[in-house]
């Protein structure tokens, strides 16, 4: 009698596009792991500069250099929807090689070891982290749009918002404590770990069923992507200069350019006022922002998400604006109290 082997049936391969929870961790995870070269360079690098005495010019210049890769995003979005491989999704290899090149550059500066006052070389280190950064965030982008349904949208940007904020947190907390006891190297090293585990996450995912999960591995383009992509430069740069030049473009351009510059006035003032008012260390300074990022991000997972559904995106964030200029005006006109730490936290 000839037996029969009764054959299991093969697991599901893992995928954005059929798992709804999986998806939505997937987003959590790849923002959280944006987050952490912005934690190290919008807060542990200025923290650091600052309690070895680099001055406000110096700071600024390193925060500027930071700052530039991310007023350039629309040319990374052409980039990327002009040119993918598409057998892999239509994100995935550019997440994955965006995120490799900021393992590699952490790990060249981690060898090079700039100290505080290489203002060039750490100006340098942040451009380049943070141009791999940006491709990275614009490909997270598409991938959040390509692959949730209207009804996620809303959790969608909720888990978004907190894990880049959860993983700034992580990452300004735990590399100013590593700065602070290994050095700055240590802490190159440590964020380019943390990227790597995000990488291999994305690497095992697939953004749909019967896709490649690396270039040489068995699998194919999914009509709906192949659909989705643009052969020619033409429409992409005419909706791009459609976008740019709309009223509503430039309605937003005074709001958002006094947004990034408060941002940036307060990254390099923060650190200048907890070290010349309190007297405190890079450590401390790490454990502060990375409290306060914590709590946000938790804010942001837990209701914003729900809360900016209830009320509407726009009016949110009229309302987010007039509370931050508020927080602000009430910080100078403390000026005079900087000295007790409970001001600055």
């Amino acid at each position: 009698m000839e037996s029969v082997a009764l054959q299991s049936p093969s697991p599901m391969p893992v995928s954005l596009a059929e798992n709804r929870n999986w998806r939505l961790f997937t987003i959590f995870l790849l923002y959280a792991g944006q987050g952490i070269p912005l934690g190290l360079f919008d807060f542990a690098i200025p923290a650091w500069m600052a309690v070895n005495g680099a001055s406000a010019q110096d700071i600024g210049f390193v925060v500027a250099m930071v700052s530039i890769p991310w007023s350039f995003k629309f040319i990374a979005g052409m980039v990327m929807d002009r040119y993918t491989l598409l057998s892999m999704g239509r994100r995935r290899s550019w997440i994955i090689g965006a995120q490799a090149v900021m393992i590699v550059c952490l790990i060249l500066f981690a060898i090079v070891d700039p100290g505080p006052r290489d203002i060039l070389l750490l100006g340098i280190a942040g451009l380049a982290v943070n141009t791999a950064t940006v491709f990275q965030d614009v490909a997270v982008d598409g991938l959040t749009v390509d692959i949730l349904p209207e009804s996620e949208r809303s959790m969608g940007g909720g888990l978004a918002s907190g894990g880049q904020i959860l993983g700034m947190a992580a990452s300004a907390s735990f590399t100013g404590a590593v700065i602070y006891v290994f050095g700055a190297s240590a802490a190159y090293i440590a964020c380019a770990i943390l990227v790597l585990l995000v990488t291999i996450h994305i690497i095992w995912t697939r953004e749909r069923v019967g896709e490649r999960r690396l270039p040489w591995s068995i699998g194919e383009a999914q009509d709906v992507n192949i659909l989705a992509q643009s052969n020619s430069w033409l429409p992409l740069l005419l909706a791009a200069l459609k976008n740019t030049l709309s009223v509503r473009s430039f309605l937003w351009f005074v709001p958002l350019l006094t947004t990034g510059l408060t941002y940036g006035i307060c990254i390099v003032a923060v650190p200048l006022i907890a070290t010349a008012h309190t007297g405190w260390a890079e450590d401390q300074l790490g454990s502060l922002n990375g409290t306060a990022q914590l709590i946000a991000g938790l804010v942001a997972i837990s209701i914003g998400g729900f809360a900016i559904g209830k009320i509407g995106a726009q009016r949110a964030l009229w309302i987010l604006r007039i509370g931050y200029m508020m927080l602000l005006s009430w910080m100078i006109w403390s000026a005079d109290s900087w000295t007790d730490p409970r001001i600055l936290v």
